[in-house]
């Protein structure tokens, strides 16, 4: 399947072409770009080929130089006026699909103003443009080429998400009362030991006893007080990333990896567990691993070999949310820490 397809009139811009071509096939690989000379077998049907080409393409790079907009045919008609036009039918066929259509200005060339384009193709002029100039050839390859892997994985992202969510999505399962009860026993106790060190600070000073003592109970209750606030406080920044990326995120299907047991802590008697998923970010072709909060009985058998939905933030793939709802309806033991 192609990733994206060069438009080019060959009597324009066929240099350029080849050359962009090259560039994109070695970034990208040979089955992401498409180019008519070279990817059109012998006996097929051209427009058939070139129709197919854009359906399945995420970028259509549209080349326009010096002679893009005024090339004529033999009788001196200009070819864009003609609705058979291969270069008007591809760039018709973009602007009325998917796919991100970038018109692509070479060497200086400026963009055809709209009263010179066929009415089906002036909705060309409010696409972003982009340059190609032979004098900063590498600046702006680089530059396209971060606007196509933004609208691969913009445009892929966006498909998944109209497959997976659906009403019952639920990234948070309930927390364990027993692990809440532990902060919330904690706090208190912080608080009883700050009330005591002030009480004892208070009668210290008016007695002129010894004030080290309010300072041990004062400084064990302000402690006491951090360890059993903290987690709530990360849990409230979590929730809020989560209601953000519900918003805002997106979604992924992601294979499960593995189970991780934190044997190195333990509440009444049990370790945390950890579901790590992973994910191939299909323009990058990179790995991504994903890893769930504390869950407080083994999931593996309900969890693996199985594709778990994760919400994501495009732009920071370090900010996410695995939804584990279908863990604690299968089994209500399960729980986030």
């Amino acid at each position: 399947m192609a990733g994206v397809f060069i438009s080019y009139r060959r009597d324009d811009s066929a240099g350029f072409a080849g050359a962009l071509e090259r560039e994109l096939v070695t970034r990208l690989g040979r089955d992401r770009v498409f180019m008519d000379i070279k990817d059109i077998e012998g006996g097929t049907e051209f427009p058939t080929a070139i129709d197919q080409a854009l359906k399945s393409s995420d970028v259509v790079i549209v080349l326009i130089g010096s002679r893009w907009l005024d090339a004529t045919d033999a009788q001196g008609i200009r070819r864009l006026e003609k609705p058979g036009d291969f270069v008007r039918r591809e760039v018709e066929f973009a602007l009325a699909g998917r796919a991100r259509v970038i018109p692509l200005l070479l060497d200086g060339t400026l963009l055809p103003a709209v009263e010179k384009l066929p009415i089906d193709l002036q909705p060309l002029r409010k696409r972003q443009t982009l340059e190609l100039r032979n004098s900063h050839w590498d600046e702006d390859i680089a530059r396209l080429l971060n606007h196509i892997r933004e609208a691969m994985f913009a445009l892929n992202i966006q498909e998944t998400a109209e497959k997976i969510i659906g009403e019952g999505f639920n990234p948070n399962p309930p927390s364990s009362v027993q692990v809440n009860s532990l902060f919330y026993l904690g706090l208190a106790l912080g608080v009883i030991f700050v009330v005591t060190g002030v009480v004892t600070g208070i009668e210290s000073f008016r007695h002129q006893l010894p004030w080290y003592f309010a300072l041990i109970f004062g400084g064990a209750g302000l402690l006491m007080c951090a360890g059993g606030a903290l987690p709530f406080a990360l849990r409230d920044r979590r929730r809020r990333m989560t209601k953000r990326l519900l918003k805002d995120g997106r979604p992924i299907l992601t294979t499960f990896h593995r189970v991780e047991e934190n044997t190195t802590i333990e509440v009444n008697g049990r370790h945390p567990f950890y579901v790590t998923t992973l994910w191939r970010n299909p323009v990058s072709h990179d790995l991504v691993q994903f890893r769930s909060p504390a869950l407080w009985a083994d999931p593996t058998a309900k969890a693996s070999d199985r594709m778990i939905t994760v919400m994501i933030d495009p732009d920071n793939l370090h900010h996410y949310v695995m939804d584990l709802s279908f863990l604690y309806h299968a089994d209500p033991a399960i729980r986030r820490l």
